[in-house]
C-alpha cells in the first residue's frame, strides 16, 4: 500500500530553453530550496543498483526476491529502475526478469508531472530493455543495458528514444558508469520524421586510492531533450540551443572511522552562455557524536552562473530514537541568492524535521515537516509516506 503526496511549487520554474545548469535546479528530497545535485555525503556500502533504487522509490514490490533482478521482480508505484537510471522515476508497473546472464524488463505507466512532480496520467509512457550482466571470480560486476522508450502527452508522441547504460566495477578500486540517449522522433511544424540524434552523454570514473581516500571525475554533454507536445511552443528555440558540456571533480576522505570530509567542484557551459556555471560544495560529517549518538553534517555551497550567484549553508542532524524502529532527523539551511539581470535577491531560512517509524519488518511510515521563511512569505509543508514491501 502506497500513497503519493506531491509538492506544490514555491516559484515559477524556468521556461524551456532557458539555460539553467543542473547544479542549480536540483531539488533536495527533503527540502524545496535549490541545491547542487549530489549523492549522499555519508559513505554507505551499497551496490550501484541499490543506490539508484533508493533515490526515488515510493511503491512496493508485488512479487520477487529481496535481491534486485535475481529472478522475477514485479513492482507497482513510483520507482527509478537501476537498469535505466537516468530515464528517471516511473509511475506504474515494472517487470524485471533474469535469464542467467541476460536481463530483460518492461514498464508501462506515466511520467511525473513536469511542473510539480505529482502523478500525471496524461504523460503516458512505456518501454522495454534488454541487458547483459557479467561477474568475475571476485564477484565484481559489469552490466550493460539497451532500452527503448516511448513517451506521450495526451495520446500524442512527446518523445521516442533509445537509451544505453554501462556500469563496470571489474577492476579493483575502479568504477565506471556511462549513459547515452539517442532521439528517434522529430516533429517540427507538423512535419513528423524519424531521426537518430545523440541527445545526452554522461561518463563518470571513480578511483579509490586507499580505503579512506576516493577521487572521481565526470563529463557530460547534454542537449535539452525535446518533448514535442509538452514544449511545442518552444521547439525551434530548443533545436537551436547549444549543447551543454560540463565537468565535475570530487574528493572524499575519511581520516578516522566516524569522520568524513569532501569537496566537489563543477563547471558547465554552453557556447552562447554569457559566462560559465561554476559551483563548489564542501562538507564534513561526524557519524556519531559522543554522548548523544547524533550524526552531524555541516556543508557550504558556492554557486555562480549566468543568471545568479549565491551561497548555501546547512546543518543536518539525525539519530535512531529506538534502534531499528524509530529514526529522526532535523536540519537548517540558509540560502542567499543574488540575481544577475534583475534587481533584488532571495534570502531563505529553511528548517525541516522528519520521523520514520518501522511499523513491522516490511512496512514503514515517514512524516516530515518543512518550513521556508522569506522576508515576505512563509511556506509550511507536511509530507507523509507509507511504504510496504512484499
Amino acid at each position: 500500500m502506497t500513497h503519493w503526496f506531491s509538492k506544490e511549487r514555491i516559484k515559477e520554474k524556468p521556461k524551456p530553453g532557458v539555460n539553467v545548469p543542473r547544479e542549480i535546479v536540483a531539488v533536495s528530497p527533503t527540502t524545496t530550496e535549490t541545491i547542487p545535485a549530489s549523492d549522499s555525503v555519508v559513505p554507505v556500502k551499497k551496490t550501484s543498483q541499490q543506490r539508484v533504487e533508493g533515490r526515488s522509490h515510493c511503491g512496493f514490490k508485488v512479487f520477487g526476491r529481496d535481491q534486485p533482478v535475481k529472478s522475477l521482480d514485479i513492482w507497482l508505484g513510483r520507482r527509478i529502475n537501476a537498469n535505466m537510471s537516468n530515464i528517471g522515476a516511473i509511475d506504474g508497473l515494472q517487470v524485471d526478469k533474469r535469464f542467467k546472464s541476460i536481463i530483460a524488463g518492461a514498464f508501462v505507466g506515466s511520467r511525473p508531472d513536469y511542473t510539480d512532480y505529482s502523478i500525471n496520467f496524461n504523460l503516458f509512457q512505456f518501454g522495454a530493455y534488454v541487458g547483459h550482466v557479467y561477474a568475475n571470480k571476485q564477484h565484481r560486476e559489469m552490466r550493460t543495458t539497451f532500452a527503448f522508450v516511448e513517451q506521450k502527452n495526451n495520446g500524442a508522441t512527446d518523445r521516442r528514444f533509445i537509451y544505453l547504460q554501462h556500469d563496470n566495477s571489474l577492476l579493483k578500486n575502479l568504477y565506471f558508469f556511462g549513459t547515452a540517449e539517442m532521439d528517434l522522433y522529430q516533429n517540427i511544424n507538423g512535419a513528423k520524421q524519424s531521426v537518430f540524434n545523440l541527445t545526452n552523454l554522461y561518463l563518470t570514473l571513480r578511483y579509490r586510492v586507499i580505503r579512506q581516500l576516493t577521487f572521481s571525475v565526470s563529463y557530460s554533454a547534454r542537449h535539452t531533450p525535446i518533448y514535442y507536445e509538452t514544449y511545442k511552443d518552444y521547439v525551434q528555440r530548443l533545436i537551436d540551443e547549444e549543447t551543454l558540456q560540463g565537468f565535475k571533480f570530487q574528493v572524499n576522505y575519511r581520516p578516522v572511522r566516524k569522520l568524513s570530509l569532501g569537496v566537489r567542484a563543477g563547471y558547465r557551459a554552453r557556447k552562447d552562455d554569457p559566462r560559465a556555471s561554476k559551483n563548489l560544495y564542501v562538507w564534513v560529517t561526524y557519524s556519531q557524536v559522543p554522548g548523544i549518538d547524533v550524526a552531524v553534517t555541516l556543508s557550504a555551497t558556492i554557486l555562480e552562473s549566468a543568471y545568479l550567484s549565491g551561497k548555501i549553508y546547512s546543518l543536518d542532524l539525525s539519530r535512531d530514537l529506538v534502534s531499528g524502529k524509530l529514526y529522526a532527523g532535523a536540519g537548517y539551511r540558509y540560502v542567499d541568492y543574488k540575481y544577475s539581470y534583475v534587481e533584488g535577491s532571495l534570502n531563505q531560512h529553511i528548517g525541516n524535521i522528519n520521523l520514520t517509524w518501522k511499523i513491522i519488518r516490511k512496512i514503514s511510515l515517514s512524516i516530515a515537516y518543512e518550513g521556508v521563511f522569506e522576508n515576505s512569505y512563509t511556506y509550511n509543508r507536511i509530507y507523509a509516506n507509507l511504504t510496504g514491501r512484499f
